[in-house]
């Protein structure tokens, strides 16, 4: 309950036996020492209302009673039992699996029902192609070692890497390699000015991919929940020591 959390208890009607209930399990997960935030650190709880409360009232309840004191009480109300009754499917128009969920509420006007699936009969988006150039074509260079310097043309590199070899020459000079190849480097300078050099010519252009959301018809199928007005048990929440 450090963050203002949520337990239920469907074992009793009655709030006093759920509350025992469930600061007991609470006590014997996390122990009896304090500060443990959770609502094992409660010892009293204020009932907000004693009519059964469908899901969906519960948690507009939760949402505006979600300040209490660490210290004090738990909120507490009870939660409706409820049946479900037969499938329906209800079709919905928006942009969005979200917005066609807020579509389906208020369709339904506050009924209590369980969202079983929803899918879009139509696409939802569009896609479109962008492809942007990278830098424009990739200049072909020279060089002779894979962390060595780059040269317009390959008499270039090979003049350098001879000159390499003659620094070294000598009874004392030790060389991983005495013969170096001349090899073409495709150089290619990027958007932000990055250059970025590779054996093999690099793609010069990169392609994205723009989704377009538009609005489209969503199928919902539900199960509407009947409620009995019994109580089916109670919900406790707030805020804790921790």
């Amino acid at each position: 309950m450090g963050a203002c959390d949520f337990y239920e208890s469907s074992s009793y009607e009655d709030a006093n036996k759920a509350f025992q209930s469930i600061t007991e399990n609470a006590r014997y997960e996390h122990g009896s020492g304090g500060y443990s935030g959770t609502i094992a650190e409660k010892s009293d709880f204020t009932i907000l209302t004693r009519t059964p409360q469908s899901p969906e009232e519960l948690a507009a309840l939760q949402e505006k009673y979600s300040d209490g004191d660490k210290w004090g009480p738990a909120y507490a109300a009870p939660y409706a039992e409820a049946t479900l009754g037969k499938e329906k499917k209800i079709k919905v128009r928006a942009k969005s699996r979200a917005g066609a969920e807020d579509k389906l509420r208020e369709k339904l006007k506050g009924k209590s029902f369980k969202l079983k699936e929803m899918v879009s009969i139509t696409e939802p988006h569009s896609n479109k192609i962008r492809r942007k150039k990278h830098g424009g074509k990739p200049k072909i260079k020279w060089a002779w070692s894979s962390q060595g310097k780059q040269y317009d043309t390959p008499l270039e590199a090979a003049r350098a890497a001879e000159a390499y070899l003659a620094e070294r020459a000598g009874p004392d000079a030790y060389l991983t390699d005495t013969a170096f190849t001349v090899f073409p480097v495709a150089v290619l300078v990027g958007n932000d000015g990055t250059v970025s050099a590779h054996r093999k010519t690099p793609v010069a252009y990169t392609v994205t991919l723009a989704r377009n959301d538009k609005v489209v018809t969503w199928e919902a199928t539900i199960i509407e929940r009947k409620l009995t007005g019994k109580i089916a048990g109670w919900a406790f929440w707030g805020w804790a020591s921790s």
